[in-house]
């Protein structure tokens, strides 16, 4: 390979030409470097065949204006890749930015500068040793030129059928122009630079360039598959690495080879402590048996996943109730662990536990006599089931048409409520359960509280109606309160409500009682005195004197029936 011919091998002629303001600019950079000797247009124009080793063009119309065979450099306004397209095509020897490097690239491309390379490195023989082992590799000349590639080059490139020997590699593959930098940085340096790059229509290379004498040999591998393996596993390790619940990997003996920073924080272990020892330091060892017929159920095709609830065993010594699914993991070497996830279960057992209590407290409910009784009774599962800090119990007086509390728990005394008064009032009367504002915080001042936004409101400040009987409300900081207060707190409403509707049933039979017994007893007394009247008549009828119907009548009158039970309730009264 040989070196370009130029003017002086210690000094670069460049005519500078454009129609823009970019001349100005680019000049004041090739006027810093003594190596440039800047010859103005005026000159060029002078000389029929003006002889210089680099033009420097600002526009692509300047770039076609060039004599052939120029070594031809444009410096555009306008960096986009249909800009550069055109450059090249109107045949440019390359596009570079205006900075202070442009010297620099002049004098390469000119054979009049560049770092002392080791010229013993035969050219064929880089790319017959790449062509022995696949790869796509070509040397360039210090104009770009593809002096030699291997077959592999046009494939690897892309849009290029054939290796494009003797042309303008940047020109002839727009694809090969994402590496172009990186090989300007090679020849400029002197240093071999490895580096990888993703092509314009998507595909990523590997690339090494190694600066030459005369030139760069340029190596590519297609290392698109590879980058989606990586990218794609550097996607999982975040997701893993973000997920709330614990992600671990197991070994065939039930050591453990992989976790992520769910299960770190959730035990309290380093990952360095983890990562190699055996799972009893987490879980108890019958556990570890269990989950071993597991995964012998899920090897022989049984079942496909398995399930156990664990209490996890932490650094400082407690327990967390936690849900495991996990499958067999084959490795590589032929044997076989298990991939499973960690959920915390903390919430949904106190949220089990908490319903179990409602659910009993729902039995001492139904089995309150009176209404206060039930209001007694909320008020209790309220606060010490429910962790409810402030709560209230109001039962509607109908002879007042009011609202009045009968139980109630918090700061301060809770009036009683009215038509207009704030949001307990609209609760009681629309019959639908009102969030409350917390800008009321003592009960004395529960009359006026007001309606929230549902969507700003935590769910423990709430008006709930039961039904024609009355309003539960409550309020609370929030603070490590048990999972879905939400739905607990409606369902103690629902669970009053009933008990409320069993009372009122029971007060309602027991004054029908009254009234029937009454009715029963009016009825009897009316058979009576009919009774006492048929007598009487029959007396009438079969006596012959006036002494005798008198006697015969004061007698019926005293030893009737009715007469006793009417001396007998006088008695009583």
């Amino acid at each position: 390979m040989t070196v370009e011919p130029t003017a002086s091998q210690f000094s670069v002629e460049v005519r500078l030409v454009g129609d823009d303001h970019r001349p100005e600019e680019v000049s004041e950079y090739l006027l810093a470097d003594e190596r440039i000797e800047l010859r103005s247009n005026r000159e060029a124009e002078a000389d029929a065949e003006p002889e210089v080793d680099c033009i420097v063009c600002t526009s692509a119309d300047a770039v076609a204006a060039a004599p052939d065979g120029s070594v031809v450099v444009a410096v555009l306004t306008d960096a986009s890749d249909e800009a550069v397209s055109r450059a090249y095509e109107a045949g440019a020897t390359a596009v570079v930015p205006s900075d202070e490097t442009l010297p620099d690239r002049l004098a390469w491309l000119s054979g009049a500068g560049g770092p002392a390379v080791d010229g013993s490195v035969d050219t064929t023989d880089v790319v017959s040793a790449a062509a022995a082992f696949g790869d796509a590799a070509c040397v360039l000349d210090r104009r770009w030129r593809v002096v030699e590639a291997t077959d592999a080059f046009a494939a690897v490139v892309g849009d290029v059928d054939a290796p494009p020997v003797g042309e303008n590699v940047w020109a002839a593959s727009p694809n090969a122009r994402a590496t172009a930098e990186q090989c300007w940085q090679a020849v400029m340096t002197g240093d071999a630079e490895s580096f990888e790059a993703t092509l314009p229509d998507g595909r990523r290379v590997a690339a090494d360039a190694v600066p030459l004498r005369d030139g760069l040999a340029l190596r590519y591998r297609d290392v698109t598959e590879r980058t989606e393996t990586e990218e794609s596993l550097d996607r999982y390790e975040r997701i893993l690495e973000t997920i709330d619940d614990g992600i671990y990997i197991l070994d065939e003996n039930f050591r453990i080879t992989e976790v992520n920073e769910a299960v770190v924080e959730m035990t309290g272990y380093d990952r360095e402590t983890l990562v190699g020892s055996h799972s009893t330091m987490l879980a108890d060892e019958s556990i570890i048996v269990e989950a071993s017929e597991v995964i012998q159920q899920i090897l022989t095709g049984e079942i496909t996943d398995g399930r156990l609830d664990v209490e996890l065993e932490t650094a400082d010594g407690s327990t967390i109730p936690v849900e495991t699914r996990f499958s067999a993991l084959s490795f590589s070497d032929g044997t076989h662990g298990s991939v499973g996830v960690i959920r915390d279960i903390s919430d949904r057992k106190r949220y089990e536990r908490t319903l179990t209590a409602l659910n009993s407290s729902a039995h001492e409910l139904f089995e309150s006599q009176t209404k206060p009784a039930v209001g007694e009774t909320v008020l209790g599962t309220a606060t010490e089931i429910l962790e409810l800090e402030s709560v209230v119990v109001y039962l509607y007086d109908e002879e007042a048409s009011r609202l009045r509390p009968v139980a109630w728990e918090g700061e301060g005394e809770p009036p009683s409520i009215g038509p207009g008064d704030g949001a307990l009032w609209r609760c009681f009367a629309e019959s639908e359960s009102v969030y409350l504002g917390t800008d009321v915080t003592t009960l004395d001042r529960w009359d006026e509280l007001t309606p929230a936004d549902p969507a700003d409101a935590a769910a423990e400040n709430i008006a709930i109606p039961l039904g024609t009987h009355g309003v539960l409300a409550t309020s609370s900081s929030g603070e490590d309160s048990p999972r879905g207060q939400s739905t607990l707190t409606h369902l103690l409403a629902a669970n009053a409500e009933a008990a409320l509707d069993r009372v009122a049933r029971s007060l309602e039979l027991e004054r029908r009682r009254g009234e029937l017994a009454r009715r029963n007893e009016e009825l009897t007394n009316l058979n009576r005195f009919n009774e006492l009247l048929r007598e009487v008549n029959r007396v009438l009828v079969e006596s012959d004197s006036r002494e005798e119907i008198e006697r015969a009548v004061c007698e019926r009158l005293v030893d009737g029936p009715s007469m006793r039970s009417r001396g007998s309730a006088r008695t009583t009264a």
